[in-house]
């Protein structure tokens, strides 16, 4: 992705479903279509556009789904500024805890193990430089599941974010849900987290 001194992203995006996330997704495809399909995706963001697309591995069940998109987000507010705050891996990510509420009585079943992985290179404006958001690692108890997060300067002008969410266990009973719970909400957390993007003087 390509950030400009207005806060514009741009760039391409390759969107991969393997498993049975790749079973739900090729069903939903199927139903919708490929047009519907990607404009599901963009309404869901409303600052997005979607002008280009394509899909592959669509006949083979063994290969993960794959849709490669060309994405443009269009900056919160007009005009080139000294210091721009955004949330670039927010846009890829659950916008809300699925687990809204306190207690639970019964297990939670995912139906499969669950691994999410958003790896983001983010080209920086001619002459700014990006604060860094500090590295995380959050588990749950026994070995449940993991969440990792890293920010790597690659270049000057280039940062790389990493999120890496792991599930180990396909059902959680009801006396991990708090603990469930909070996983969730400290990864989102993590995701959403703004980077500062400074010009440089």
């Amino acid at each position: 992705m390509t950030l400009d001194a207005e806060g514009n992203m741009s760039g391409q995006v390759r969107d991969e479903h393997g498993g049975y996330a790749s079973l739900s997704a090729r069903q939903r495809l199927l139903e919708q279509g490929e047009k519907k399909y990607v404009s599901a995706l963009a309404t869901a963001h409303p600052s997005w556009e979607v002008p280009t697309y394509k899909f592959a591995a669509l006949g083979n069940v063994n290969e993960p789904l794959r849709l490669d998109y060309e994405l443009k987000q269009a900056a919160t507010s007009p005009g080139k500024s000294l210091e721009l705050y955004i949330s670039p891996l927010a846009a890829f990510c659950d916008q809300q805890n699925p687990f809204q509420h306190e207690q639970r009585n019964y297990p939670v079943d995912f139906g499969a193990l669950t691994q999410e992985v958003i790896m983001l290179t983010l080209t920086l404006p001619p002459g700014y430089t990006a604060e860094l958001p500090k590295p995380a690692v959050i588990a749950l108890p026994e070995d449940g599941g993991r969440y990792m997060f890293s920010a790597t300067a690659l270049t000057p002008g280039t940062v790389q974010l990493v999120s890496r969410l792991s599930l180990n266990k396909t059902v959680y009973l009801a006396s991990e849900y708090s603990a469930l719970r909070e996983f969730y909400r400290l990864a989102l957390a993590k995701q959403s987290e703004a980077m500062v993007i400074k010009k440089m003087q």
